[in-house]
């Protein structure tokens, strides 16, 4: 059974919730709604390409803002050693350094 007063309660409740989720994301909308910069894009690709292998980044962030994607990389790559370490496969997955497969 639900009382009236509880029912009003958790409608004014629900409708701060919504309210601040909205505020929230009219506080974003310059951010994740404005187009980016192409010069940017291609200027981000074309730093991975040339990366060596082995040293690529596991996630890449193009704009004025990167949301902690360089903490995450380097929490993520101490995590993977560890794991390798752990099942002893280091060496196995070490990248050789030289030409490509297929290059000239």
């Amino acid at each position: 059974m639900v009382r009236a007063s509880s029912a009003g309660a958790t409608v004014s409740r629900i409708g701060r919730v919504r309210r601040g989720q909205r505020d929230a994301c009219e506080g974003q909308r310059g951010t994740f709604l404005t187009a980016g910069n192409a010069q940017e894009v291609a200027d981000t690709v074309l730093r991975i390409i040339e990366t060596p292998a082995g040293e690529k980044q596991l996630r890449s962030f193009v704009g004025p803002q990167n949301f902690g994607v360089d903490e995450i990389n380097a929490l993520s790559k101490q995590v993977q050693t560890n794991v390798l370490e752990a099942f002893g496969l280091t060496a196995d997955i070490e990248f050789l350094k030289g030409k490509a497969v297929g290059s000239v």
